[in-house]
């Protein structure tokens, strides 16, 4: 562990059911393992617990690698919010303790990112890996974009532990047509939405994709064995 961190806990999301992909990516082989066990490596020196959160259907057949696996809800927050009941009835982390909150599916994430975001959320809260938007992008009505104000988020995305139970005990406590109303696709959303903390941005990693088509599973394919 870098000397600049302390211990705390992971949540690994894996319980998606890539629509998008045609099949459940994070299941998917690289070197003979699967696409998740890579973040689960990753994060390890940084974590005295581990959370898998998983498809409810997978959950008692999944490889664990040493994390406590749970299933997983319908929408992504459902899972997530999943694995934060089990750590305030289980782990019972002090206040400041920072909870990383990682993609199952990007693989390539590497010490140096989760190092910052870590770091930053303990001074800050709150932190996001990100990186700076290279492409030009339109609306689709044809206006230009000033890119340089923009970032591409990224995970992980880090909290102290009192941010995250607050901002998820107040976004579940919502009716369900305020919580889809508001289109949630990230938990820096959720504690800024709840809140009104926003987290640091921190710097990411143009290698940390996320695997969203087949495509993307054959440059991770050959990025492994380079």
């Amino acid at each position: 562990m870098g000397s600049q961190c302390g211990t705390g806990i992971t949540i690994i999301a894996a319980a998606g059911h890539g629509r998008r992909f045609g099949g459940k990516k994070q299941f998917l082989h690289i070197e003979d393992k699967p696409v998740y066990y890579y973040s689960i490596e990753a994060f390890r020196k940084y974590s005295e617990s581990i959370l898998l959160v998983v498809p409810e259907e997978d959950a008692d057949t999944v490889e664990a690698y040493g994390t406590t696996v749970i299933a997983g809800g319908e929408k992504r927050y459902d899972s997530i919010y999943e694995a934060i009941r089990i750590i305030d009835r289980e782990i019972h982390p002090a206040e400041d303790t920072v909870v990383l909150i990682h993609d199952g599916a990007r693989p390539m994430i590497d010490s140096e990112t989760i190092e910052k975001v870590f770091t930053d959320a303990q001074k800050n809260g709150a932190a996001v890996a990100t990186i700076p938007v290279t492409d030009t992008i339109r609306t689709v009505d044809g206006e230009l974009i000033d890119r340089s104000r923009l970032r591409a988020m990224q995970t992980p995305q880090a909290f102290k532990w009192g941010i995250i139970r607050e901002a998820y005990s107040k976004f579940m406590a919502l009716p369900k047509e305020a919580r889809d109303a508001l289109h949630i696709t990230d938990d820096v959303q959720i504690v800024d939405q709840m809140t009104g903390i926003r987290s640091r941005m921190s710097e990411g990693n143009p290698r940390n994709i996320k695997i969203t088509t087949p495509v993307d599973i054959e440059i991770l394919g050959l990025h492994k064995k380079s």
